[in-house]
Formats: structure tokens, sequence, C-alpha cells
């Protein structure tokens, strides 16, 4: 009897140590609850309803801060701009970019232009802004469609960011980070070059740098064009370039140079075969030279191309890429050298095309005939109706 008391009494101490661990008689079965002990009409069931009642508001509040602290409610803190950047991505996430309209993000892009033009000083924080919704948002098609809003926002801060995007969308990346228009736009080009595996878009930010307006862009073009280690296109462009550097002459007087040097013959200019029929770092020289405007760079070519020993390569290159020549009017120094040589090429034809008024139709109709090719004649047949609708000097 001793013995089965104690087993008795053993098994009751347990009863009891489990019974208290268990929460005792104020705790309700898990089935009459609904999720976190709420019932399912929203209170809680038991002698602690009522406390439990007075705390449900607050944890739906507390539901609802957690769910802010993600990237809605990080859109929703920073009003009409954050709604566009939601909208953006809401639109892209998941999709296809190259299956996007052009159009995708226009409107959504212009309200975020319009807040910013209507409240600068809320900029500076929105771009802190962006560049965290860019870190949130891994998706590379949603930062794709980003990347074209972050081209509006001239600032440092949003470079590092869109280097992520260079293995997705490398050109993309190359403008987005280009339009930053910095010094650290400029060097961060260079940087990723190495990333860049199409020639193509490694010839783009060479071009962008050149744009830049960094005093080193013409040094990293020398560089280029001296790497024969790259492609042919590749330094071709690079010397091009030269005549895109605004207000240094000596990236004019580079290009002067090398136009005037020696012959560099080339293999494949890519895309710019049948532009430059003469395939030679001379012609991207001479073409530079007269898309940076020069008067008197581009008139001493000139001179040079009509020398009596003018290399008949170099002199094609004058006569063709004078259709490009950017600078101040020379149009009658263009026409006294077609009276002169009694012939019109391309390059001059497209010249007049672009700058002469209704002074100079009745010339233009006695040139006609001079024309070298047949594209060069429908060319100055071109000039003379668009001379027609342009005021002469009388302004008649």
């Amino acid at each position: 009897m001793r013995q089965l008391a104690l087993v008795l009494g053993i098994a009751l101490c347990v009863v009891l140590v489990w019974f208290a661990l268990s929460g005792g008689l104020g705790r309700l079965p898990a089935s009459s609850a609904g999720i976190s002990g709420e019932a399912p009409g929203g209170s809680i069931g038991g002698s602690v309803s009522g406390e439990a009642t007075s705390s449900a508001p607050a944890r739906k509040a507390k539901r609802e801060a957690g769910l802010r602290t993600g990237l809605e409610g990080l859109c929703d803190a920073r009003g009409e701009v954050g709604a566009a950047v939601y909208e953006i991505i809401r639109k892209t996430v998941g999709q296809e970019a190259r299956l996007l309209d052009r159009s995708f993000a226009k409107d959504d892009i212009h309200r975020v232009i319009t807040a910013w033009s209507e409240d600068p000083l809320r900029k500076d924080a929105d771009v802190d802004f962006l560049v965290q919704v860019w870190s949130m948002m891994k998706d590379p098609t949603a930062r794709y469609a980003l990347s074209w809003l972050f081209r509006y926002v001239g600032d440092d801060r949003v470079i590092e960011s869109l280097t992520e995007l260079v293995t997705d969308h490398p050109w993309i990346a190359v403008d987005a980070i280009a339009d930053q228009r910095t010094v650290l736009a400029a060097k961060t080009l260079i940087g990723i070059k190495a990333q860049l595996e199409d020639p193509e878009v490694r010839s783009q930010a060479t071009i962008r740098i050149a744009r830049s307006g960094w005093e080193g862009a013409a040094d990293h073009l020398r560089e280029v064009w001296k790497n024969d280690r790259l492609t042919d296109e590749e330094r071709f462009v690079a010397v091009e370039c030269l005549g895109r550097i605004e207000a240094d002459p000596e990236a004019r007087l580079a290009a002067y140079e090398l136009a005037m040097g020696p012959e560099h013959r080339l293999r494949d200019l890519g895309d710019r075969n049948d532009d430059h029929p003469v395939r030679d770092l001379r012609s991207a020289a001479v073409m530079a030279v007269m898309q940076s405007g020069d008067q008197t760079l581009s008139r001493k070519l000139l001179s040079a191309a009509d020398a009596a020993n003018a290399d008949a390569g170099f002199a094609s290159m004058v006569d063709l890429h004078i259709g490009a020549y950017q600078g101040a009017d020379i149009s009658r120094i263009v026409l006294t050298r077609i009276g002169r040589r009694s012939k019109v090429t391309l390059g001059e034809a497209r010249y007049l095309n672009r700058v002469c008024t209704r002074d100079d139709t009745d010339r233009l109709r006695e040139i006609e005939d001079l024309a070298v090719t047949a594209e060069a004649r429908q060319m100055i047949q071109a000039a003379i109706l668009n001379a027609a609708v342009r005021p002469g000097v009388s302004g008649n």
C-alpha cells in the first residue's frame, strides 16, 4: 500500500507540474482561438478577452507599420515622387526589358521631374530615396526602368548603383552614367570599360567620355587610338571624338596633325565602313576637324587637299567630310572651290544643302550639272528646294 501511495503521489506531482507549465486554467485550447491567439471574430476568448480586444488595434497598427517599412511604405513616404517610382517598378518588375514599350515610364518620369521643378529643395532627399529603392529592387528589368529616371538626376550618388546594371544592360548603363555629367561619371566609364565585352558599347563609352567636359578626356582618347590591341573601330572612334571635346583647341590640333600625317590604314570600321570608303585613321581625323567647327583648321585641310601633290586618298577624305563641317558659314568658300575645280562632290553638296539660303538658289542651279555622282546631283537638287525657303541676308 505504501508503494502504491508513493507511485500515485509521484504521478500527481508530474500532472501538477505539467499543468503549471502549460499555463493553467486560464489558457484556452488552441482550437478556440484564431492566429496568434486571436479569435475568429477578432477578439480573444476566455477571461482575458477584454484585455486582448483592447490590444487588437495596437497589433494591427504594428503590422501596418511593418508593411510600411517595405518598398511600398518607403515610396509612400516620398509623396508624388515615391508614387511615381512605385508605378515604374509595378509596371516593369518581372517583365522582359526588350518587350517594353518605349514610353513605358514617360508619364511617371515626367511626374518626378515636375516635382523637382516645383520644389527643388526636395531633390536631395529624393536622390537618397532612389538609391535606397535601387538597393532593395534586384529585378533587372525594374532597374532598367529606373535607370531612365536616373538619367535626370545629375548626381554622383547614383553612379555606383548604375554600375550594377552593366552586366544585364551595358549600353543603358553607359548612357545613364554619362548623363550624370560629372567628373566621377567620366572616370567611372573608363573604369567599367574592361567589363564591356562588345566593342560597340566600349566605343559608346568613349564617345560619352569625350562629351563629358572632363579635362582628361583628350588624354584618354589618345590612349585608346594608340592601343593596337583594340579593334580598328574603337581606335577610329577615339580619333573621331577629338572633334567632340568642347573648348579644347589642343584636341582639335591633335586631330589636324593626325589628318596631315602619314597614311594609317585600318581593315574594318564596323558600321562606319560605308561612311569612310578610305579606311584610314586620317579619315577620322579629318571628320573630327570638320565636326569641331574650327574654320581655320578646316580651311587648311581644304587647301592641302587642293595642292598639286596632295595624296589622293587624303583629298577624297576632305571632299567627303566637308559635309560634316559644323562651324561658321563657309558656303562662299565652298562655292568658290567648286567653281575653281568645276565639280561638286557629295560632301560639298551635303554642306550646301544644310546652309544655303534663298540668295544662293541661282548659283546652286548653275552648279547642278557639275555633280560628280548621281547622289551628289540629287543632293544639289534638294539644296535648291531647301534654300528657296530659307531667308537670305536681306531677310527676303
